[in-house]
């Protein structure tokens, strides 16, 4: 089987739409040369080496206090690295087979196979941007005794299940691997000396995409908590815990936008009511008339017997693409479906996170719509002590490890995977893959 496999599906079910850049770089992104066309992807089991590009989610001052942040991560597999395994860095997706690598890595001088470059991303801004995946100009490959085995792009995927609906549309939600984010409006950009100084912002921020980048990146699955400050001008704010990040219609205005810009299927859970809700009850009934009329033309209806039997091609077929998920009693309203169950176990340790996740697969499948909560949780006395830094930090020690355990182990498993800071995972790709996957294989 062709080694490069993992690109082409990457470019076709991105409808091989290339050269549409929507970074600040304005490169070309066109395939390189050296990538050959493939039959199919690997069923589990083949012996497949892979390479990623991720974003790194840790923060950092140089000498002179500027803050160095969305730095580029390469991350690989493979069965057995051999001496001379290189891992590449290419800055341009031209067809210049002459063309220099800005980063060259020999994947044995990293036992954990990973590496994180000096090589950083501009932040991403896709309002207005046409709903179609795009390569953003960063190729990686790996490369075995000078021949590429494996390769891939950094990719847009804002059209990744309407571009899989064959594959898919016969799955029901349940079934289907969906990429989330957890506490997914609480994002802040890094702020160098200043971000370090705020303790609060640094346990609370828990990405750096806006909601309408994640989606564009592909996440299909997003928690997000409000806030109910009835004393201020703007009553309703998107929090983590008690800490506010924004206005509620921000958040409200990007889920427009996704709706509005593609025929994606997507889960919007309002996963916790902070502040002032318990002694305001009319506060649910005020959020609910911001929401439902904004979002009423997309809602899917929640069955009454089987809430989570829905196949995706029925969502397609009417439109109502977008599942409102409530931690409340939905009082009789049929739009609001019940908060998605998951496997978060308040753990503060990576060792603790991955016990908690590989008990929560023993289980799995579920019969039912259900999130692998793939991100740590910080307990009072770390944030007291400032023992695990950040959440940033705490992403980074676990995100690729999640991200590797979700692709080659639990493949067939899997239903929404969360994550902090997801673009430090792979799990868009994984995505991708493991559908096709559980359709073909």
């Amino acid at each position: 089987m062709t080694p490069v496999w993992s690109l082409l599906l990457l470019l076709l079910i991105g409808g091989m739409a290339i050269g549409h850049d929507v970074t600040a770089r304005q490169r070309s992104a066109r395939p390189r040369p050296r990538l050959q066309s493939v039959s199919q992807p690997p069923c589990p089991g083949d012996d497949v080496t892979d390479v990623f590009i991720v974003i790194n989610s840790v923060g950092l001052v140089d000498d002179s206090g500027a803050a160095i942040w969305r730095r580029l991560e390469l991350v690989w597999h493979t069965a057995q690295v051999q001496p001379d395994d290189q891992v590449l860095l290419y800055d341009s997706c031209t067809p210049d087979p002459a063309s220099d690598p800005v980063v060259t890595v020999t994947a044995a001088d990293h036992s954990d196979h990973f590496f994180v470059t000096d090589v950083t991303l501009p932040t991403f801004n896709f309002s207005g941007t046409p709903a179609v995946s795009t390569c953003l100009g960063f190729c990686t490959e790996y490369r075995r005794d000078g021949a590429v085995i494996a390769s891939s792009c950094l990719f847009t995927r804002p059209d990744w299940m309407s571009q899989m609906a064959a594959d898919i549309q016969d799955f029901h939600l349940h079934e289907v691997m969906l990429p989330g984010t957890h506490d997914a409006a609480s994002y802040t950009n890094y702020r160098g000396e200043s971000s370090d100084d705020d303790l609060l912002q640094r346990y609370a921020s828990a990405q750096e995409e806006t909601l309408l980048s994640q989606f564009y990146l592909g996440a299909r699955y997003f928690d997000v908590r409000v806030l109910f400050a009835p004393a201020t001008a703007e009553r309703f704010w998107v929090s983590h815990g008690l800490v506010p990040f924004r206005p509620f219609h921000i958040a409200i205005d990007d889920l427009v936008a996704m709706m509005e810009a593609s025929t994606e299927i997507v889960i919007y859970e309002i996963g916790g009511f902070e502040g002032s809700f318990d002694s305001h009850p009319e506060a649910y009934e005020e959020l609910l008339s911001l929401v439902v009329p904004r979002l009423e033309r997309w809602l899917a209806p929640r069955p009454a017997e089987a809430p989570h039997h829905v196949l995706l091609s029925d969502l397609w077929a009417a439109d109502t693409r977008l599942v409102l998920s409530w931690d409340r009693d939905p009082a009789g309203r049929d739009y609001l479906w019940p908060r998605v169950p998951n496997s978060w176990n308040n753990d503060d340790t990576p060792e603790a996170l991955y016990e908690t996740l590989r008990r929560a697969m023993d289980e799995a499948p579920r019969d039912e719509i259900w999130a692998l909560a793939g991100e740590m949780t910080e307990h009072t006395s770390d944030i007291v002590f400032d023992r695990l830094e950040s959440l940033r930090q705490m992403a980074d020690l676990v995100n690729r490890n999640v991200s590797r355990m979700v692709r080659y182990d639990w493949w067939d498993k899997s239903n929404i995977v969360m994550a902090d800071y997801f673009m430090g995972t792979y799990n868009v790709d994984t995505a991708l893959l493991v559908n096709w996957q559980r359709a073909h294989c």
